[in-house]
């Protein structure tokens, strides 16, 4: 995905005072909020130390789910959300295909809310 579709710090700390639209999964919990000044879809990925002790297990989540993300959005009609995806402990045991099965489902029931389920 461009750099254009990730969060800066200034918009993670304005997301701060909005209430997201929450998906929980096993592997990944996602945060939706809505974008009203955005074309396009933007996305942050966070992996605690919690979840992987180790920065490049860390780093290889993120990888992961931003190449889910980038799939995902070149396959559906354009998303307008701001979406923080925040992986849990047990994604660190994940494979790809176990972590891309639940991350596309989460995406899906996302794509279908809409700005008056956000608040």
């Amino acid at each position: 995905m461009p750099r254009t579709h990730s969060l800066s710090r200034v918009e993670i700390e304005l997301l701060a005072s909005l209430r997201p639209c929450v998906y929980k999964g096993t592997l990944i919990t996602l945060f939706v909020y809505p974008t009203h000044n955005s074309p396009y879809l933007k996305s942050i990925a966070v992996v605690s130390k919690k979840v992987a002790p180790h920065a490049t297990d860390r780093n290889r989540i993120k990888r992961r789910i931003r190449e889910i993300v980038r799939v995902f959005v070149a396959r559906h009609e354009p998303i307008k959300n701001t979406i923080i995806i925040r992986a849990t402990p047990m994604a660190a045991k994940a494979d790809m295909v176990a972590l891309q099965a639940e991350l596309e489902t989460l995406l899906a029931r996302a794509v279908h809310t809409t700005d008056k389920n956000i608040r």
